[in-house]
Order: structure tokens, then sequence, then C-alpha cells
């Protein structure tokens, strides 16, 4: 975003006080030092964090709005289901970009992340790669299968184009096991569009933006689908 769009920004948390309550101004600093006189300060708007805190528990955030010049963000702590997030989602997002009068900033990709934490209650012993995975799945490397340990990570990526889209997909896989804690799994997948259609990021369009997030949202239940054991797949009712 330009100077005058970031302009339009200066008092979001005031048009979006009915969606978003609790509003954090972001500041960057410009530092200038020199011989002759004493280093200097100078603040500079960044942006904003607005966060809808839960009814239940005011102290918990439900659902957060995070804009700097460079991006766009919505995430939310009380996910629901796919359907439920997306549409809410982009109610929130079509409020900021009609509010703040920016529907026409380009934007150069659009990404979506899943994280997925499994906790097990089970000492190391008893850990078995097959019990909550696909061993012979193309992610798990061949020194993994044959550790079958309970601590491992895997990061890898690709790419690749889908109906004049390019997509880059990451996955991040993580074991951890805490002194006196349940032993935690921990998938994070980024999904990103880093090529649309021409002309289709040229605007803010919620329609652009369901049709590729609905896509990550598919990549990533191929994923688990690809990835996860039988008994994990039924145990979150993945294919339900």
């Amino acid at each position: 975003m330009g100077k005058e769009e970031l302009k339009r920004l200066q008092n979001l948390n005031e048009v979006m006080k009915d969606l978003f309550p609790k509003a954090h101004k972001k500041e960057s600093f410009n530092f200038s030092i020199n011989e002759s006189s004493p280093p200097t300060a100078s603040p500079k708007f960044a942006g904003w964090t607005l966060d809808l805190p839960s009814p239940d528990e005011p102290s918990l955030i439900d659902w957060q709005l995070d804009i700097e010049p460079g991006k766009c963000g919505i995430r939310t702590l009380a996910y629901t289901g796919w359907s439920d997030f997306i549409e809410k989602a982009l109610q929130y997002l079509s409020a900021l970009f009609e509010r703040a009068d920016i529907q026409n900033v380009a934007f150069d990709e659009l990404g979506v992340q899943f994280v997925d934490r499994f906790y097990w209650n089970l000492s190391d012993e008893d850990y078995s790669l097959s019990k909550f995975f696909k061993p012979e799945s193309d992610v798990f490397s061949e020194s993994i299968r044959k550790r079958n340990g309970p601590l491992w990570h895997i990061f890898q990526g690709w790419k690749e184009q889908v109906e004049g889209r390019e997509f880059i997909e990451n996955v991040n896989l993580s074991t951890n096991h805490p002194p006196e804690t349940n032993h935690r799994t921990e998938i994070v997948h980024i999904v990103r569009c880093i090529k649309g259609l021409e002309g289709e990021g040229d605007r803010f369009d919620p329609e652009v933006v369901r049709n590729l997030s609905n896509h990550a949202h598919r990549l990533n239940k191929q994923l688990l689908e690809d990835i996860l054991s039988e008994q994990a797949i039924e145990r979150i009712d993945l294919r339900k």
C-alpha cells in the first residue's frame, strides 16, 4: 500500500470497532545516527492488530485481524469448521477493505496456513510411527522410518500449477515430548497462490479469495489423508 492507502488506515480502529473492539496500533521507528548529535528515533505508523475477544473468556482471542503496509492477515483461535471459518473471514475482510476504502489495492499472493496439533498420551517406548501416520507416504524419509522414534522433524515444499495458477506448498511436521506432558505432533501446512489468472489480484475480490482458499483447504485435506494413519483419520473424523 502507498501513502494514500496508509492514511486511510489511521482511524481503522474506529471504523472497525463494532467488529473488533480491541485495537493495537503498530509503529516502526527510523533511527538517525551521526557523529555530531545524539541518536534520534522517529515513530512511523505501521498498521493495526484488531482483536475480537471470546465472549466466554475476555482474555482469550476468537478472531484477529492483522494489517501492515505489505500484508493483511486474519486468523481464528476458535475454529469450528472450514465453512464457518471462510465465510466469517470473508465477512471481516470485506468490511476492512470497504470501510477503509482500499478495495483497489493489488495483492501479489494469497496464502492459507493450517495448523493441526495432536496430543498423544503415551510413553516414548509405546511410540510407533504407523500408529499415527502412513510410513509409506512420500513425506517421510527412510531415516525416520528406520528410527521409528517419537522425536523427528520434517520441512519440505513443492510448487505446482493448477488451472493457470501457480501454488507453493510448504509442510512442516514436528514432534515434541516435554517432561510430564503429552506427546505432541504438529503439522503446519501453508498453501500460497503466487501467480493467479490475469488481472486476478488487481483488487480485493471475495469470490477469488473464497475460491483460492477452498482450493487450499482441499489440498490440506488431501495431505492429511495421505499421511495420517487410518486410526488417526477416524479419530478426527477427517472424512466427515
